[in-house]
């Protein structure tokens, strides 16, 4: 499935959707019709982000919490090395069964993966929010970030 085809791409630049109050997306760890799970900055602070699976929720409610400064450079460190990986199967230089997860677990990938578990698991006191999304014309995956800036609101 191609991924960008679940929402429109936006008519706005990227500096267009800044303006009116979407905010940059650093990291991407889970994607299923629309993004699960990353971190992005809400209210410009990074936080990490993961859908609300409370009963009753759209998958575009989220529970958002503040990552450390240390923290969001590992988190970017994990997403390069799938960024890394992505550009090379694009290009079809390896398989599907390279992705790093199937690597095993000594790896970079799944040492930082494991070491960032923690921090990915929303605390009690993580806030709701909503994210409207919008893709932009950036690459799918590079160490930008993911191609979509979102937007979010109050619960």
């Amino acid at each position: 499935m191609n991924t960008t085809d679940t929402k429109p791409q936006s008519d706005k630049t990227v500096q267009e959707l800044l303006a009116v109050g979407h905010e940059r997306v650093y990291t991407e760890t889970n994607w299923y019709d629309g993004p699960r799970s990353g971190v992005a900055d809400v209210r410009g602070v990074p936080h990490y982000f993961v859908t609300d699976i409370s009963a009753g929720a759209s998958l575009d409610w989220y529970l958002v919490w503040p990552v450390e400064p240390a923290v969001l450079k590992s988190e970017k460190a994990s997403y390069g090395m799938f960024v890394e990986w992505w550009r090379q199967f694009e290009a079809g230089e390896v398989g599907i069964d390279t992705h790093p997860l199937n690597s095993d677990a000594d790896s970079p990938y799944n040492k930082l993966a494991a070491q960032l578990l923690a921090h990915r698991n929303p605390p009690a006191n993580a806030r709701k929010m909503a994210a409207e999304w919008r893709m932009t014309s950036q690459p799918r995956h590079s160490a930008d970030g993911p191609c979509y800036l979102m937007k979010w609101t109050e619960r």
